[in-house]
């Protein structure tokens, strides 16, 4: 089951992006040999709860405001339920990807793909795209990110259905935690991020 998540922003924004020079994806970037940069972004309780029946389990408008800040201006990926969460689509300053696989489907402003590897391929190097759920798809891209911005709210959330993958000390290195936080809406949370240390 894919978590849905809910940002609240502004205006519309469609995307008139020409993709018929799309490559086939590669987790290397080919002139440097290097892996390619993709980045996750999430949100998750002590236990790595995402989701509760399709749902986030709290209110955190600073994580809504962090989110912004480090998407803006990267194609940003997430799947069709994560799309349908949003109250106003595309977000905007950003090239949205749908992965679905539902023949058809319709994501007005949004560039569609079928495969996660697609998806990725419609962002080009130097361009760096950004997974952003749902569970599925963290799951699936988990391999393949360099980098992960987490937003860790100090809570365990009962009922918690959907979660993001551990992540394992030995391939990720924290190479950014602030100091615990505590939001206007009276949850306690940090950020952290951590890149891959693995060959």
């Amino acid at each position: 089951m894919e978590t849905s998540i809910v940002f609240p922003f502004d205006k519309d924004i469609v995307d008139t992006r020409d993709t018929t020079g799309i490559h086939p994806f590669s987790i290397y970037n080919s002139s440097t040999s290097r892996r390619r940069e993709v980045w996750g972004i999430v949100a998750m309780g002590l236990g790595n709860e995402i989701g509760v029946e399709g749902d986030i389990p709290w209110h955190l408008p600073e994580d809504l405001r962090h989110f912004k800040d480090v998407t803006m201006g990267h194609p940003i990926v997430m799947g069709r339920a994560t799309w349908q969460s949003l109250p106003r689509k595309p977000l905007p300053g950003r090239v949205n990807i749908v992965l679905t696989r539902q023949s058809g489907y319709e994501a007005p402003g949004a560039e569609l793909a079928g495969t996660l590897a697609e998806a990725l391929s419609m962002a080009p190097p130097p361009e760096v795209p950004i997974v952003l759920g749902g569970g599925q798809i963290y799951a699936e891209a988990m391999p393949l990110l360099t980098r992960i911005y987490v937003t860790r709210i100090e809570s365990h959330f009962e009922g918690a259905d959907t979660f993001f993958p551990e992540i394992d000390p030995t391939v990720w290195r924290m190479v950014e935690e602030s100091e615990i936080l505590l939001s206007k809406s009276g949850l306690s949370y940090r950020f952290e991020r951590y890149d891959r240390h693995e060959p």
